[in-house]
């Protein structure tokens, strides 16, 4: 019950999607999933809300232990073992939908303050002059945007008649370079460090 009280606690905090953690002698064990890559840095900021956030509980309700997954798991099947409480991850981050609502307990407080949302799009140099052309949405159906499987985004662009090719975040870079699609749409708190 300690464990459940804290990440209640948590949930306030920082807004996440959580099932009852396991607590292993009076530790509370908190295990987040595991980036797709070990250079990817798109959610230190998060994982830093959280280690902050166990931090300050800490006085109030003991050790923690706050750790990423032993294996990276794709994001659609941790939110399955999340909701089955059938794998090690106990804690996510992930924007709320309805069928989400029905499942988690969600807390709407954004993370990073909505600006996930204004997306800047990577293209390749040598298309400059053609997305300088894009004048109406009629002329930006005419590229491709590419988007890591199953991500929030792409019914918005779908819905927009753009078409959307899919694959693992790890492949999108090399994949806009070899002209797989035209655009490659990230946060404003991404592009920098994905484009160096």
């Amino acid at each position: 019950m300690k464990a459940i009280a804290r990440l209640t606690h948590l949930l306030l905090l920082i807004g996440v999607l959580i099932t009852p953690v396991q607590s292993r002698a009076m530790t509370t064990r908190v295990v987040y999933p595991s980036n797709d890559v070990h250079t990817d840095r798109r959610f230190d900021d998060v994982i830093e809300i959280l280690h902050t956030a166990l931090e300050k509980t800490k006085a109030k309700y003991g050790k923690y232990e706050c750790i990423p997954s032993s294996t990276i798991v794709p994001k659609k099947r941790s939110i399955q073992e999340l909701e089955q409480n059938a794998g090690e991850i106990n804690v996510i981050w992930n924007p709320t939908s309805e069928e989400m609502e029905k499942k988690f307990l969600v807390i709407r407080i954004p993370l990073r303050k909505g600006l996930l949302g204004y997306r800047i799009p990577l293209i390749r140099k040598e298309d400059q002059s053609k997305f300088d052309q894009i004048k109406t949405e009629d002329d930006l159906k005419k590229f491709t945007v590419g988007q890591g499987i199953d991500w929030v985004d792409i019914p918005a662009y779908t819905s927009r008649g753009i078409t959307v090719i899919q694959a693992p975040y790890v492949q999108l870079s090399a994949m806009l370079a070899n002209k797989r699609f035209d655009m490659y749409p990230r946060g404003v708190g991404e592009i920098l460090p994905e484009y160096e």
